[in-house]
């Protein structure tokens, strides 16, 4: 797992031992098993997808599914409980981008949270969230069959 950080964009990127459609399946209908428990699918083209973290959420719109390839979302609504945080909206208007390729041993996974740069109030509490979430969760999700969701209390 190799993470990348630049002052435009959080990317990171996984080489992963599973096929490019199971990781796909994962990004688009499995997402309760590695990001949070109380996750829409995400697998329909112009629709809204809620992922909710407690009190925190998010609404994606589901802008661009290419089987196997790519998968785009644009945060749409969010609020962030963190009372540390006087903006609570910040990703709305970000763009979360998976670019799956295939390689030998698996898929090559890219991520790109455009719009989530440090200027962000959120970015080092995200930026911990996705490692954990993509590094650890999605990879070992895909791999072993088992992710560490969020688990959310009131799904």
């Amino acid at each position: 797992m190799n993470i990348l950080i630049d002052t435009t964009h959080f990317t990171c990127e996984a080489d992963i031992k599973a096929k490019p459609n199971d990781v796909f399946l994962a990004l688009t209908k499995n997402i309760n098993q590695w990001w949070t428990t109380s996750a829409d699918e995400a697998a329909v083209v112009e629709t809204k997808a809620n992922f909710r973290f407690g009190e925190t959420y998010n609404t994606m719109l589901v802008k661009k599914l290419v089987e196997n390839q790519l998968i785009v979302w644009e945060c749409v609504d969010q609020y962030h409980a963190d009372e540390r945080m006087s903006v609570k909206d910040e990703w709305v208007g970000t763009l979360l981008i998976w670019e799956i390729s295939p390689i030998e041993k698996g898929a090559h996974v890219k991520f790109t949270h455009q719009g989530l740069t440090p200027s962000l109030q959120c970015y080092e509490l995200c930026n911990n969230g996705w490692n954990h979430f993509i590094a650890s969760s999605l990879v070992s999700y895909l791999e072993t069959g088992t992710g560490q969701p969020f688990i959310d209390s009131k799904n």
